[in-house]
């Protein structure tokens, strides 16, 4: 068991209206993500999944020594999630009713928190988040060995009133959510994957093994010369000899997607065998070696009785115990997803796949192809019954062998097991990468603006130098414009100038006629009569004068304009380049150690 204990959480006088306001807002958020996830991670009914179940979470911190299993509760919870989003899933089938068929599925999935991580979210300690890490490890019983990793991530944000413990299965159901919306995963759970091309399967025939008659175990030697060890990689399987012509059994699982593979005799010869056939549902596969076989296996297509024993031979745990024996019963024989096979509880480990399951006469009654490999389960191991395996690979014994191997092998590529998916960013990491796009896309925005403003500096360069000429051109207009301009403007001032004081005169006219019509003395009327005369002609000097200031005034002002409609025009002049938005940046404060109460 482990227990994170509570460190600095302080004497805050929190009200409860604002703890539940708290609670209930980071429940709302977590809900909301889990939903989020839930609707992206749903299989499509149309996808073949194997069988899944689920082993159990391991709590194994790093930098800590302590070990601890999770409650049942947490695989409960987990499966019930896989079976929600669409998988094939075995296991907790009716907690009421104790009914539990993992041991029925093909894939098992474990966990291990290696990741936990509460600390301070905000200045004032009212707030806390937790980091959460798992790593998830894909099980196929058929190919003992775990073919997917993953290490996925979630956070979540919490106050003093949140109870730790429901935090921390919000935290594995995230990860959860981040493992199954990865393609990759359901990707490896369907039926055949990575088995590689298929052979179309047509009927044949193979040479009858017509070997001497074997009583087991005391001619188990003759077994084990009749058969090999398969290698792959740095993977070995087994399998045997069906006709002394060189036709091999095997399970698909053991080559993989590979069309030719190695194979070792008991006595320590190396030979390479071509795949011939293949059927991936089922687990079988047929290989022609290049050299004969020292002897081949009778097969029985009989229904084998519960209670047989039965002798298997093969390399558990690679080629140091290759040919290894060992004997069981027949335990039954099941169908299981709709394929039969035969149950046993002889020794089997990786490594046996493929091998033989021999009667005490030495005939071959079934080919081993998976184990039940759960906590709490030992002896349930299964092979594919021989007449399935000659169904299913489209062969039957006869006088002599039609089937060949193919005419050329096209090399594929190798697949390592197992495969290591993306790990999710850790939240440090999400800030950080977040950080860089932002210093990224304000590098690119800069360097727009750089780009704009020496676009515009070039412009503006080109334009100096365009202007130049067209501005001497414009000089002599300009000049004479201008002095028309003025002189029109002088025409105009002093025509007004003038019409002042024609006014003035039109009123010193009338006031002098006036007098002249009222002196009776001859005197007066003489005197008067010339001053009206005198300024009648100044008023027709003046108007004619106002007439010829008016008109040269305007003449001048007209040819201004003139001048400045014919004068060449400059260049347009460049806009000024377009000031780009800066960009916003509100950094995430990162959490401070600080632990929390939790227990598994």
């Amino acid at each position: 068991m482990r227990r994170y204990k509570k460190k600095g959480w302080g004497n805050f006088n929190v009200g409860p209206m604002y703890r539940l306001a708290v609670s209930l807002a980071a429940l709302l958020v977590t809900v909301l993500i889990l939903q989020s996830n839930i609707s992206q991670a749903q299989i499509a009914p149309t996808d073949k999944l194997g069988s899944l179940s689920f082993s159990k979470l391991i709590v194994r911190v790093e930098n800590d020594y302590e070990i601890a299993i999770a409650p049942d509760e947490y695989r409960v919870f987990i499966i019930e999630e896989l079976r929600k989003a669409g998988f094939n899933v075995k296991g907790a089938e009716s907690l009421l009713f104790d009914q539990d068929k993992s041991n029925e599925a093909r894939f098992i999935l474990g966990a291990t928190l290696t990741e936990l991580d509460c600390g301070v979210a905000g200045q004032f300690a009212r707030q806390k988040v937790c980091d959460m890490g798992v790593e998830w490890q894909l099980f196929d019983r058929r190919r003992d060995e775990v073919i997917y990793k993953v290490l996925t991530r979630s956070f979540m944000y919490i106050n003093r009133a949140t109870e730790a413990e429901k935090a921390i299965k919000h935290l594995v159901l995230a990860t959860l959510k981040s493992l199954i919306n990865r393609p990759k995963f359901a990707e490896v759970q369907k039926e055949g994957t990575g088995d590689g091309p298929q052979t179309d399967l047509t009927n044949a025939t193979f040479k009858n093994c017509h070997a001497a008659a074997m009583t087991l175990p005391g001619d188990i030697a003759d077994a084990q010369a009749a058969s090999v060890v398969v290698k792959v990689g740095d993977g070995t399987g087994s399998g045997f000899f069906i006709s002394d012509d060189g036709l091999i059994i095997t399970a698909s699982h053991v080559i993989g997607h590979r069309q030719q593979v190695d194979i070792a005799f008991n006595n320590g010869t190396l030979a390479t065998a071509t795949v011939v056939r293949r059927n991936k549902d089922f687990d079988v596969a047929l290989l022609k070696a290049d050299v004969p076989a020292n002897r081949c296996l009778p097969l029985s297509v009989d229904v084998v009785k519960t209670g047989t024993t039965l002798y298997a031979i093969g390399s558990p745990g690679g080629e140091e115990f290759a040919f290894s024996v060992s004997s069981g019963i027949v335990s039954g024989v099941r169908q299981i997803e709709g394929k039969w096979f035969v149950q046993t509880d002889a020794s089997l480990n990786p490594g046996n796949s493929g091998g033989p399951l021999l009667d005490d006469a030495g005939h071959v009654v079934a080919m081993v192809s998976w184990k039940v490999a759960l906590q709490g389960f030992e002896g349930m191991s299964f092979g594919v019954p021989i007449e399935t395996v000659l169904e299913k690979l489209s062969i039957s014994p006869g006088n002599a062998t039609d089937v060949e191997a193919p005419s050329s092998v096209e090399a594929a590529a190798d697949v390592t097991y197992p495969i290591v998916d993306v790990p999710d960013l850790s939240r440090n990491e999400m800030h950080k990468r977040e950080i860089e796009q932002r210093n990224a896309k304000l590098a690119q925005r800069q360097e727009e603006q750089r780009k704009l403003d020496a676009e515009y500096a070039k412009k503006m360069e080109k334009w100096e130098v365009d202007v130049k000429p067209t501005k001497d051109k414009r000089r002599p207009f300009i000049i004479l414009g201008t002095s028309l301009g003025v002189l029109g403007a002088g025409g105009l001032v002093a025509g007004g100038v003038m019409s002042v004081m024609i006014a003035d005169a039109d009123k010193n006219v009338d006031a002098y006629h006036a007098e002249w019509l009222s002196s009776t003395d001859p005197e007066d009327i003489d005197y008067w009569g010339d001053w009206y005369d005198k300024e009648s002609k100044r008023r027709d000097v003046l108007n004619v004068a106002r007439i010829t200031s008016l008109a040269i005034g305007g003449a001048a002002i007209v040819g201004s304009v003139v001048m400045a409609v014919v004068s060449p025009k400059l260049p347009a002049k460049p806009k000024r380049s377009e000031q780009l938005a800066p960009i916003s940046f509100s950094p995430l404060i990162g959490p401070a150690a600080l632990g929390m109460t939790g227990t598994f």
